[in-house]
Formats: structure tokens, C-alpha cells, sequence
């Protein structure tokens, strides 16, 4: 059985202000890297999508963010293959930033490189996180804001809107009871 909530945002960013995170560690909004400006040859744009692959598991979240080419000649985005994008969440209710992958390192040993020409498009993916994972014992049950931090621009910190969800906690998991569900 397979769900999917799909948000999506496209933004473009051209002398905007923002930042995009993915990872898997927790973090506090005090030590977060401030958002930055896109340059102005690339337009990005984020969906976040929820997805149950096995209805005895908890829900994963994953991103997927569409880069294109504004410009009147192709660029190239190098950006590390084990963390193309990853993800800050942030408690919808103060802003409050509660979960930063920035913090967490990322090899950059093994590059990956996308050239994009006028007018085109290319898509990569965070790869998929397990609710549960990003809760911890720290996040409570509530409405996030979802935001993608790609590694396409070097040490420039970008954020794109991916959407809201809802994390939930998942009684008796794993499987010892299959007709659980997600609950606050």
C-alpha cells in the first residue's frame, strides 16, 4: 500500500534571500546558517512527499528538488552525491527551527555533477527519511514546515519551501501490532 501527501512550491530566487537543508541529526535554531541568495541563472522549486511503503513500518519522507536554467547558456551544479539535499524542519506553530541536517557532516569525496541547458530542467532526491528517525525522543507530535537545503551551491546555504506535515508518533512499532496507526 503506498500513500503520498505531495506539497509543492516553485520559487524563483533570483536576488532572493533563502536556504535548504537535508540531513539526519537534530538541531537548534541558534546555530543555524542564515539563508543566502540563489544566483540569479537558477530557479529552484521543491515537493516533499510522504509515503508508507509497507503499512507495518512508519511513514518515510522524502524530497525531490527540479533545478532550471534561467540563463542563456548552460550551467553546471557539483554537489555531493551521499547528501544532495537535506532537510531543516520547522515547528510551524513559532518558527522554531528543530531538526537541521546542515549540521550533520557530508562527504564530499564523491562529487556528482548536473549541466543543465536554456531552458531545462533536472531533478534530484534527498532519498528517504523514516519519521521516527526525525522525531528522536525530542520532537513532539505536530505540523512542520518542511524546507530542502541543496547541496548544488557549494557552502552557500539555500532554503526551499517543501510544504508542511504532520509527524505523528507510531504505538507498538515495529509490527507488533498492524492495524496501528499514526497518533498524537
Amino acid at each position: 500500500m503506498m500513500r503520498s501527501r505531495v506539497w509543492a512550491q516553485r520559487l524563483n530566487y533570483a536576488g532572493i534571500g533563502a536556504a535548504l537543508a537535508f540531513g539526519s541529526s537534530c538541531g537548534s535554531s541558534s546555530d543555524a546558517t542564515a539563508p543566502e541568495e540563489v544566483p540569479p541563472e537558477v530557479e529552484y522549486s521543491m515537493q516533499s512527499s510522504e509515503t508508507n511503503l509497507d503499512v507495518d513500518l512508519p511513514p518515510n519522507l522524502l524530497l525531490a528538488m527540479t533545478i532550471g536554467n534561467t540563463s542563456s547558456a548552460a550551467v553546471d551544479r557539483v554537489y555531493p552525491a551521499g547528501c544532495p539535499i537535506r532537510f531543516r524542519i520547522y515547528r510551524t506553530l513559532d518558527d522554531s527551527l528543530v531538526y537541521d541536517e546542515t549540521k550533520v557532516a557530508c562527504s564530499l569525496t564523491t562529487p556528482a555533477t548536473i549541466r543543465i541547458q536554456p531552458g531545462e530542467q533536472r531533478t534530484i532526491g534527498s532519498g528517504f527519511r523514516q519519521m521516527t528517525g526525525i522525531m528522536g525522543d525530542s520532537i513532539p507530535c505536530g505540523t512542520y514546515r518542511l524546507v530542502g537545503v541543496p547541496g548544488t551551491e557549494g557552502t552557500q546555504v539555500i532554503e526551499v519551501e517543501a510544504g508542511e506535515t504532520v509527524l505523528r508518533a507510531y504505538p507498538d512499532w515495529p509490527a507488533s501490532n498492524p492495524s496501528a496507526v499514526f497518533q498524537c
